[in-house]
């Protein structure tokens, strides 16, 4: 599931429990917090730009916390009146103007970013599926950017048919 908040234990833990047992689903936030682990085994703060949803329902904070790793994350205000926006907008969100991301949208992600480096993150995940549509950067000054969607898929290839797997 491409869902960051689907992830979550009460969400994750239920659908687990209706589909049927041949049916494998692979935890989202568990490969972001190997990836961190094995990529940069040394970072501890992981900054995280997601969704409220996904904020709200601590499924990062829960998750990094079982590989040793902390969250960081925007401040409500923050939230509220920048990054929610920047995703949810009718008039310059990134659901609804996805190709190109509109500036307005691009810029208050930017902020969301700036105020986790600034608060101590070592890395930032981009915990939203739209969210990497409005980055090109693999790092931001010098702190690197990951997608979660794009560890996902590649845990799904090593699932599935490892020798596929590109560099």
């Amino acid at each position: 599931m491409p869902c960051n908040t689907a992830h979550a234990d009460s969400i994750f833990n239920e659908i687990v429990k209706r589909i049927p047992t041949k049916i494998k689903l692979v935890h989202m936030i568990h490969q972001v917090a190997q990836f961190i682990k094995n990529e940069y085994p040394s970072f501890k703060k992981i900054g995280v730009l997601s969704t409220a949803g996904t904020s709200i329902s601590n499924v990062y904070q829960d998750g990094l916390a079982q590989f040793g790793l902390t969250e960081l994350k925007v401040s409500n205000k923050i939230q509220k009146t920048k990054i929610d926006p920047a995703i949810y907008s009718k008039t310059y969100g990134i659901k609804a103007f996805t190709n190109p991301v509109t500036e307005q949208a691009k810029n208050e992600l930017y902020s969301g970013i700036n105020y986790l480096i600034n608060n101590g993150a070592e890395l930032v995940v981009l915990g939203c599926t739209e969210i990497p549509f409005a980055f090109k950067e693999q790092d931001i000054n010098g702190v690197p950017i990951i997608d979660s969607t794009k560890i996902l898929a590649r845990a799904l290839i090593l699932e599935a048919a490892p020798e596929k797997l590109k560099e």
